[in-house]
């Protein structure tokens, strides 16, 4: 058994342990990070493969983000940590050849030299405006309401609206069955939900929604979230984090017990290997946060708001082709659609690379839970087929993919699913700022406690800026990125 004393403990090394660390070491405190996998990035994950070669020449080498991927203009934590990095963005969407919608049973098509919105989401609601203008006014109104409930509260603190009761009583399925009467909106609406909690409407309270849009800054700069995708995958960031932080960061290291006293912390590891310092900073998602033991135990309040916190049902899959036929074929790669069971495709394919082609896509929440526990070549099978389905009535046969990649992020022990912890009804009223509320010397980042951007990486990276501060204290100057 090893035993070290620092400063500070931080346990995880997602985006948020590592931005927290990243500080410590600005602030010349000594510290420790502690990975229970073999890698740093936690939700973030680029892997990299390679085709093998028809003739002498090298294989062909490719990465995918398997996890999270897009950052927008407006995520300014995120983007000036990247920019420190050294890791370079490029346009996160398609921006030529045409998109399509397929809505009720009907095939359209926009050419992205006629318009050209910023964002993947952007460019669907364009399509409704140009093939569907009831459905798309509706929507715009019901935006607009969003916007406006979302503003009623401050601060991140959703349950100080004065609706709060009343928001927090209900599903976001139920506002939308309440309000929005045509297909097309109640389309473009789940699809957010898609997009942005890999859940249903139905899995999460009005409030939390409001809270998602108003950590966002409005729908409008929620629409523009998937701008722009960083050079060499988003795991490039916190690979490099690591590597600033060198065996400051402990990987295969799993906490079993962490003991909080008066005079400080203990952390015990699986292996039985001991940590103490005056405080932990603890990022793992609230709902894998019982796998650890605590001495003496959280506060119930605490305890209870992990049971009610579980994570989204994400499913991302990723098609890779010899060449991208869709672009030969003048389509950008972006389809949407009401009656297939990838709602969202894009064209994942590296920048720097004219070959392979690489489909990138989100199976929906209800099929996800229904393929839960189905082997991964029923999933590859099923998105193989379901994209021929789509392209084939465009431009006949397709090629088959040289292979198909499946990421079901249940699967991962320690993130238990993706993107992040949800509120169902109740648990914003009920619960409050259990989430974020130190006990004693225990301390809570993570996506999940964020104020702006919740369940984004921008949001990761404050909330472990945040948690410094909170240790330490902070003053906010004019070039500080957590003051936009």
């Amino acid at each position: 058994m090893n035993k070290q004393k620092v400063d500070i403990i931080i346990v995880g090394a997602g985006l948020a342990g590592l931005s927290a660390a990243k500080k410590l070491q600005e602030q010349a405190r000594t510290f420790v990070v502690l990975e229970a996998r073999d890698r740093v990035g936690g939700r973030l994950l680029t892997e990299q493969f390679s085709l093998p070669s028809k003739s002498l020449d090298a294989p062909t080498h490719y990465w995918i983000d398997s996890g999270g991927q897009w950052i927008s203009p407006t995520q300014t934590s995120i983007r000036a940590l990247a920019d420190e990095m050294d890791v370079t963005t490029f346009t996160g969407a398609p921006d030529n050849g045409k998109v399509i919608l397929i809505f009720k049973g009907e095939y359209y098509q926009l050419n992205l030299g006629e318009d050209k919105p910023t964002g993947c989401f952007s460019k669907v609601v364009t399509l409704f405006k140009q093939n569907f203008s009831y459905d798309y006014n509706e929507f715009q109104t019901l935006e607009l309401e969003l916007d406006k409930m979302a503003n009623d509260f401050s601060d991140g603190q959703p349950w100080g609206s004065p609706n709060a009761k009343k928001w927090d009583s209900i599903t976001a399925q139920a506002w939308i069955d309440a309000n929005a009467h045509t297909e097309g909106a109640k389309f473009l609406l789940n699809l957010s939900c898609l997009l942005a909690f890999a859940a249903t409407p139905s899995d999460l309270s009005l409030l939390h929604l409001l809270f998602y849009i108003h950590c966002a800054g409005g729908l409008t700069k929620l629409h523009n979230a998937l701008a722009y995708r960083l050079n060499g995958g988003a795991q490039e960031v916190p690979k490099r984090i690591a590597a600033q932080l060198q065996d400051n960061v402990k990987y295969g290291n799993p906490v079993s017990k962490i003991i909080n006293n008066a005079e400080g912390v203990k952390v015990i590891l699986s292996n039985g290997d001991v940590y103490e310092a005056d405080h932990v900073i603890v990022t793992v998602p609230p709902a894998l946060q019982a796998n650890i033991t605590f001495s003496p135990p959280l506060p119930a309040s605490r305890r209870q708001l992990q049971q009610r916190m579980p994570m989204g049902s994400s499913v991302k899959c990723h098609l890779v082709y010899e060449t991208p036929f869709w672009r030969e074929k003048g389509y950008s790669g972006l389809v949407y659609s009401d009656e297939h069971v990838l709602p969202f495709i894009t064209d994942n394919s590296n920048p720097q690379q004219s070959s392979p082609g690489i489909l990138g896509c989100f199976l929906e929440a209800e099929t996800v839970r229904k393929m839960m526990d189905k082997p991964i070549e029923e999933i590859q099978t099923l998105i193989t087929k379901t994209i021929e389905d789509i392209y084939q009535p465009f431009i006949g046969t397709i090629p088959k993919p040289v292979a198909v990649h499946v990421m079901r992020w249940s699967d991962e022990q320690w993130s238990g699913g993706a993107y992040a912890g949800m509120m169902p009804p109740g648990v914003w009223t009920g619960y409050q700022n259990t989430v974020r509320e130190s006990v004693n010397r225990i301390h809570w980042a993570g996506t999940e406690t964020a104020t702006k951007w919740f369940a984004y990486m921008d949001g990761a990276v404050r909330s472990g800026y945040n948690a410094v501060d909170e240790i330490y204290g902070h003053e906010i100057c004019s070039d500080d990125p957590l003051s936009n």
